[in-house]
């Protein structure tokens, strides 16, 4: 009984690990779902933007890039306030043909997991439930008797009586029950009717001297 409910109670104990390592696996899934959805907008909306900034670039004239032209001096602090922003734009900057360059790599792109940081914490976690070490003990124990306190005192029980042997040849019935009786009180009955029979000897002496007196005492 102890170690039925013992392998139940572990059972149990698995089922609900894997339940809960279901529900955390299906959350991680949705994070990652989420994350990949979010990168995706993320390029699209670039590729947009991007697309934006070619046009401008192509309708000032601007297609080679000015990269080779931003120094860090004064004439081009004073070109970025006269440009009206802080940093200079992109048309201006990489010019129309590095625009569409950069909106072709975002539009072949396959994937967009190596961009994007938190996947490869997401990734880890998954990995640690699915190697759960405690689950695979649980489901590769064979026996549940070390794990079970109330077994120790029923073995010692069980030792107690298995060493406590009758020997079985040659035993009849009358003898087990004659070996129930103490040999004391056997040896207390064979007095009491040694007394008894001596002491009804004795009165009847008495009991006959006494009549025989009575009978004299008449004549």
């Amino acid at each position: 009984m102890l170690l039925t409910r013992a392998q139940q109670d572990r059972l149990s104990q698995i089922e609900r690990i894997k339940e809960g390592d279901d529900q955390k696996l299906r959350e991680l899934n949705d994070l990652i779902d989420a994350a990949r959805y979010k990168a995706k907008e993320n390029r699209l909306n670039h590729m947009i933007i991007l697309t934006s900034a070619a046009k401008l670039a192509s309708s000032l004239g601007i297609t080679e890039h000015n990269l080779d032209q931003i120094r860090l001096s004064e004439e081009n602090f004073n070109l970025n306030i006269a440009l009206g922003e802080e940093n200079l734009p992109d048309w201006y900057l990489y010019g129309e043909k590095a625009l569409i360059e950069r909106i072709k790599l975002l539009e072949n792109r396959t994937s967009d997991d190596p961009f994007i940081p938190e996947l490869v914490t997401l990734q880890n976690k998954i990995n640690e439930i699915q190697k759960n070490n405690l689950l695979k003990t649980l489901e590769k124990r064979e026996d549940d008797t070390p794990f079970v306190s109330r077994i120790n005192a029923l073995d010692v029980e069980k030792i107690k009586l298995e060493s406590f042997n009758i020997e079985q040849d040659n035993i009849r019935a009358m003898q087990l029950n004659q070996a129930a009786f103490s040999n004391q009180y056997s040896d207390r009955n064979k007095q009491i009717l040694v007394l008894g029979i001596l002491g009804g000897f004795m009165l009847s002496i008495f009991l006959a001297l006494m009549m025989n007196l009575f009978k004299k005492d008449e004549a």
